[in-house]
């Protein structure tokens, strides 16, 4: 069943008007979007995970998508774009988008978020970033003068989650956050002017896509820049930084240049001019990573031991599993993810290689990731009380530091990391982008099961976008099935399979945020999965263009593996997760 509509974009012009044929129950905003007329929004998201069957567009929290309906009996009325949605009812229905009172009442609208946005642009966590808010209202005519000052009382930061703060002044109960939250972890408490934003701490795994799609920096990463300044400082510390392979193809555009640009080289020489001492490669980490995960998959290929087994990499993934699922808390491979893999080697091997003190060491990650804040702190993740990863910047806290020391990065030389931890092959840097762990794994596992390369290193068949995806990869005389899931809401089916024992794969690879780390929490703001696809091509490219293309050929990762032996080896690069004190088992 189809309803065509007309839709008149103002009625103070004569010209103007479309005629649009949508499926029934098609929202008038999904249809003045075919049309191609611009109807205003704020509220809604700028569209939805891979995976997800709702229209970004059902909140109508903001009022500015306020338009007129004229049924074809004559009957009018004012509705939301965004929530209203067409039925056979309305065919042949007149929708006015532009008038001089809707714009009237657009404006009193954007004059009331104006007034629940009680913070200052000086003191503002977004910095120099694009402000949504700031853009949106300056389009309006906007009345303050005939409201009380203050609107509302200020009220303090909520900071109970380890990770995340929630900066109520700010909010304007556009309630993208509470759509974009895929444990459920986000709601709205009290009525009208006392309503406020809550987060669960115990049900947030701290993956952060609550900041990404915030317009008005309501939600937060609790920031380390401080303490890594404080760090850089102290003339008795020795402090060393990993850079993240989605980092390099973001941080980018913050200074005008295309996603996927790799500047990994420039970084190299910005974190020294910052005052790092050595700039490890995570890339290294990742060939680390693979190397111990394809020798853990292989062996349970052959015992049968907790298949499928499932990547551990993504920390929001892992305090998901913790928290929701702790039954298959042994189909997760026991390795680190690569951040505290290089935390834990670089105090406790390459500070004894370089002869320096390891309680003089200070770790700084700089990660996509606000959940990798979160894994730094975990116990199980230090020797005692040294921490094997200190302080966590993501790539937003990153910029903002370039941007407050004059630094422009497409400007600085290029530099190499620090020799010892940096050595990194294709294989690691595709890491960043979904399907990139599991392609590199089975480059590796292939090797160690066949005893030779894969002829094409590049498994297309578990690339791009779909939520979940499945490949049949041949290992000599037999084959296995593997699977990649991005984004936690797609992950509640194909983890009921394994619970049921009706799961089809040996191998899966999940990670929270859509896209894979290049969407991570702590990337440059914005959802827009054409950008994260763009940062995802600029990984592959580079993987395609490395000179070595598989973990396994590694020779830092070979030296040092050898030189660990394997009781210090499994201490330091593997662990276990626990269920949480108070599971919330069941699907969501």
């Amino acid at each position: 069943m189809t309803v065509t509509v007309s839709l008149v974009r103002d009625d103070r012009v004569r010209t103007g008007r479309v005629t649009v044929t949508v499926p029934e129950n098609s929202t008038i905003k999904q249809a003045a979007d075919l049309g191609g007329v611009d109807c205003p929004t704020f509220c809604a998201l700028p569209e939805m995970p891979p995976g997800s069957a709702e229209p970004p567009y059902t909140s109508g929290s903001c009022g500015l998508c306020t338009v007129d309906l004229q049924l074809a009996c004559g009957r009018t009325s004012s509705v939301c774009a965004c929530r209203y949605r067409l039925t056979s009812a309305e065919d042949g229905a007149v929708i006015t988008v532009h008038s001089a009172r809707l714009d009237s009442t657009r404006d009193a609208n954007a004059t009331l978020l104006a007034l629940r946005h009680r913070a200052s642009c000086i003191t503002c966590p977004l910095g120099s970033e694009p402000c949504e808010l700031r853009t949106m209202l300056a389009g309006h005519d906007l009345g303050l003068e005939r409201y009380p000052h203050p609107y509302l009382a200020p009220e303090p930061p909520d900071v109970s989650n380890p990770v995340l703060d929630v900066q109520r002044d700010n909010c304007v109960l556009c309630r993208r956050c509470e759509r974009i939250c895929p444990v459920g972890a986000i709601q709205f408490v009290g009525r009208g002017r006392d309503t406020s934003l809550l987060i669960d701490p115990d049900r947030c795994v701290s993956c952060g896509q609550c900041t990404q799609v915030c317009p008005a920096a309501a939600i937060v990463e609790r920031p380390a820049i401080r303490q890594v300044r404080e760090a850089l400082a102290d003339p008795d510390t020795v402090v060393t930084v990993q850079v993240a392979p989605a980092v390099r193809v973001a941080v980018g555009e913050a200074f005008g240049l295309a996603p996927g640009t790799n500047l990994i080289g420039h970084l190299c020489g910005a974190l020294r001019r910052l005052g790092f001492d050595a700039v490890f490669d995570t890339d290294f980490a990742a060939d680390l990573t693979i190397v111990e995960e394809a020798a853990e998959l292989v062996d349970r290929l052959g015992t049968g031991h907790a298949l499928p087994m499932i990547t551990s990499c993504c920390p929001a993934w892992i305090r998901y599993v913790e928290t929701f699922w702790p039954d298959l808390l042994p189909h997760l491979s026991t390795c680190k993810s690569p951040q505290q893999m290089l935390g834990a080697v670089t105090k406790n091997w390459w500070a004894q290689q370089v002869g320096i003190d390891p309680d003089r060491v200070v770790n700084v990650a700089v990660m996509p990731c606000t959940a990798k804040k979160l894994e730094a702190r975990r116990e199980e993740m230090a020797d005692g009380p040294r921490r094997h990863v200190d302080h966590v910047l993501t790539t937003r806290e990153l910029i903002r530091m370039l941007k407050a020391s004059g630094l422009h990065l497409p400007d600085v030389p290029e530099e190499t990391p620090t020799p010892m931890l940096s050595e990194g092959s294709g294989a690691g840097t595709i890491f960043g982008a979904t399907g990139g762990v599991l392609e590199a794994a089975v480059r590796t596992v292939h090797t160690l099961v066949t005893g030779t390369e894969l002829a094409d290193p590049d498994v297309h068949a578990v690339r791009g976008t779909a939520g979940v995806r499945a490949a049949t990869i041949g290992l000599g005389g037999r084959t296995v099935e593997v699977a990649v899931v991005h984004g936690l809401h797609n992950v509640p089916p194909v983890l009921q399979q394994i619970r049921e024992g009706s799961s089809p794969y040996a191998f899966i690879e999940v990670m929270a945020c859509p896209g894979g780390c290049v969407g991570g929490g702590g990337q440059p703001h914005g959802f827009d999965m054409a950008v994260r696809r763009q940062r995802a091509e600029g990984l592959f490219s580079t993987d395609a263009a490395s000179p070595s293309r598989r973990s396994h050929e590694n020779k830092e990762v070979a030296t040092l593996r050898a030189a660990l032996g394997d009781d210090e080896r499994h201490r330091l690069l593997h662990t276990r997760y626990r269920a949480t004190v108070t599971p919330h088992t069941g699907r969501l």
